[in-house]
């Protein structure tokens, strides 16, 4: 066996030994087999990026410092971006800490606007409208107007104080008469500037007459017979209300609702203008179609309006309000939806506010273009160019006189003219009617120099129903401006009004031959040292375009407020609103009064100041002033001076003043559509 095993062991040794030499030959014959390449030592792994460290240690420390330093070595590794966003945040972060502690909503705001898409802005954004309406309620609970409690609700419906404005609402609604400030029933009315028929009414008033209250309020808002005193006036007002008179309710409405500044108070306004209304005072229901017409403070509807326009028309009666009928007849006549058109229905509506006001231009011209053609006179008549009737009236004619008026007849313009001035000086019944259309006549056959006499008798009282075509007719018959001032017979200091009228001619350059602001000036000057306050405002309004008049800026502003307050003229309430808006007269732009600007503006237009409408340039004349003033409340409203930005109430401004053919506010509607 042993032997058996070294055998078997030594031929494998010999196997073993005959491979490698085999497998020699078989790779030199078959050219199959390659030698194997050299072993190659793989390469040394790259350094550690600095950069990938640096981050790691600014995201472990999570400062702007790390996050800088990490920039300032690395600005353009892939993590510099990020870098970038993360400091932004922290700084963010850092800027809501400090505003939110300090707490301002400037401070807060500023925040906003730097870190607009910051997680923390809506929270900023709900601790400003916090603010604004703490700021919203301190003001509504300082002033206590129902306009303040009731915009609080509106704008801050989530307050924790609404609860409190509801009540305060609900506490003013069941006594409107509780104003802030007013004095107590039994503070004694001051009698110091009172007229003699005024202090008998403070006494009435004091004693419980709600009429004299009344009366003596109008008096101290309108500087008539009493200082101009605001606070007694709408202090009076309330007591008049208080006392049920109609017409007091119903001024108080109107006064809160022209008042400037925080004093005004729209949606108590109309609490009164309502219950002017429904005691009988007209123009509350007036009032109150305006609020339904513009939609504030009452539910915009014009059915509503135009109902509450025709209550305050009442058909012309006794009063009645002629606005009322204007803005009801505008309505019929131009059939503003859901109101139909009916012509008929407005012209009725202008015949009837003519019986309240007969030289209501606005409702004169309404009136003319409704009227059937045919049914108006022109320069007095028939008889201005034709013969005339058997003059005298009740008097009857001399011979001598009788003679003039055969001469007349016979188109001899000096007949006529001294049969006028004989007429007009004896003035007996139908004298003064008949002498305006002699002068016509003599205006007509030639006698240039008397048709500013006949276009003065057109307008003065006593001559007969104020004819403004005649007016305008006769003035444009006047061949020049140097002719007016030799004319004779005409003492400013006995004729006013004649003076204005020829400064009105000669201050407008587009009314030809005049166009003479120096001779305007002249007579505006002459008629206002006479009392007639449109001349005053004339110069004023000379003044205030630079022309050479000796008065200060001060004191054409006063004469601005005296022809606005007392006589309630449209021009000077729209030249007063002028002066405040830029600072005429008050020192500059310093001291400008926006809100008194835009109340002023907003009695020129005839908004809102329902008891005693704005009258014209003139009497029947057109209102050259309105339509500015109209123009410059839409201007208003459509800029956002003073009032929020509103285009429908800047549309509907607009549109008056165009009607009246103001260039500049027909323009506007036409860029607005």
């Amino acid at each position: 066996m042993r032997a058996l095993a070294l055998l078997i062991a030594a031929l494998a040794l010999g196997f073993l030994a005959a491979v490698p030499a085999q497998a020699q030959d078989n790779c030199e014959v078959t050219s199959t087999c390659k030698p194997k390449p050299p072993r190659q030592t793989p390469p040394p792994p790259p350094p550690p990026d600095p950069c990938n460290a640096n981050w790691q240690r600014a995201e472990r420390s999570g400062t702007i410092a790390s996050y800088d330093q990490f920039l300032r070595t690395c600005s353009r590794h892939t993590k510099a971006p990020t870098a970038r966003r993360r400091i932004a945040g922290l700084r963010c972060d850092a800027q809501y800490e400090t505003a939110s502690r300090v707490g301002t909503e400037s401070v807060l705001q500023g925040f906003i606007n730097a870190c607009g898409n910051h997680p923390k802005v809506p929270a900023a954004q709900t601790q400003i409208t916090t603010l604004r309406c703490e700021g919203q309620w301190q003001t509504a609970l300082a002033d206590q107007t129902l306009d303040g409690f009731e915009n609080f609700t509106r704008t801050c419906p989530n307050s924790g104080r609404i609860t409190e404005a509801r009540g305060a609402i609900a506490r003013i609604r069941a006594n409107p008469l509780d104003i802030k400030g007013l004095p107590a029933r039994s503070t004694l009315i001051p009698r110091d500037g009172l007229s003699a028929d005024n202090k008998a009414a403070a006494t009435k008033c004091e004693g419980g007459d709600a009429v004299a209250c009344s009366r003596l309020g109008y008096s101290f808002d309108l500087n008539e017979g009493a200082p101009k005193s605001p606070a007694w006036a709408k202090a009076l007002y309330a007591r008049g209300c208080a006392g049920n008179s109609a017409i007091a309710c119903a001024n108080l409405g109107i006064f809160l609702d022209t008042a400037s500044g925080r004093e005004r108070d729209l949606a108590r306004s109309a609490i009164f203008a309502q219950k002017g209304c429904e005691l009988g005072a007209k123009h509350g229901c007036v009032s109150m179609g305006i609020f339904h017409e513009a939609g504030k403070p009452l539910a915009y509807d014009l059915s509503k309006a135009v109902s509450f326009y025709e209550q305050g028309c009442d058909q012309g009666k006794t009063g009645g309000s002629a606005l009322g009928c204007l803005y009801a007849a505008r309505f019929y006549d131009t059939g503003r939806a859901p109101i139909a058109r009916n012509p008929a229905k407005a012209l009725q509506l202008a015949l009837d506010g003519l019986k309240l006001e007969p030289t209501n231009a606005d409702l004169i011209a309404l009136r003319d273009r409704l009227r059937p053609s045919g049914s108006s006179s022109v320069l007095g008549g028939s008889t201005a160019s034709g013969a005339l009737p058997a003059a005298g009236g009740s008097g009857g004619l001399s011979a001598a006189n009788q003679l003039l008026q055969d001469q007349c007849n016979r188109n001899d313009g000096p007949a006529c003219l001294n049969l006028g001035k004989f007429l007009e000086e004896r003035n007996l019944a139908g004298d003064r009617p008949m002498a305006r259309t002699l002068f016509g006549k003599s205006c007509l056959a030639g006698q240039a120099l008397v048709c500013l006499k006949a276009s003065a008798a057109s307008a003065l009282d006593g001559f007969g129903p104020y004819d403004f075509a005649a007016v305008r007719d006769y003035f444009d018959r006047i061949p020049t401006a140097n002719q007016i001032t030799g004319a004779g017979g005409f003492e400013c200091n006995l004729r006013p009004f004649t003076c204005f009228a020829v400064a009105q001619e000669l201050y407008r350059p587009s009314k030809k031959p005049f166009g003479d602001k120096v001779k305007a000036a002249q007579f505006a000057r002459a008629s206002c040292d006479a009392g007639e306050l449109r001349g005053c405002n004339l110069l004023g309004r000379l003044r205030m375009e630079g022309q050479p008049v000796q008065i200060t800026e001060a004191q054409a502003l006063e004469y601005f407020s005296a022809a606005c307050s007392r006589g309630q003229h449209a021009a000077a309430c729209n030249n007063l609103g002028k002066a405040r808006e830029t600072g005429f007269g008050l020192g500059g732009v310093r001291g400008r009064n926006i809100g008194l600007a835009a109340a002023s503006y907003r009695l020129a237009c005839g908004v809102g100041f329902a008891a005693r409408p704005v009258q014209p340039d003139w009497p029947g004349g057109p209102s050259f002033g309105k339509a500015e003033g109209c123009y410059n409340l839409g201007r208003f409203y459509r800029d956002g001076i003073q009032y929020n930005r509103n285009a429908s109430q800047a549309d509907i401004h607009f549109t008056t003043a165009c009607t009246l053919n103001y260039r500049e506010a027909c323009a506007a509607i036409q860029r607005r559509h």
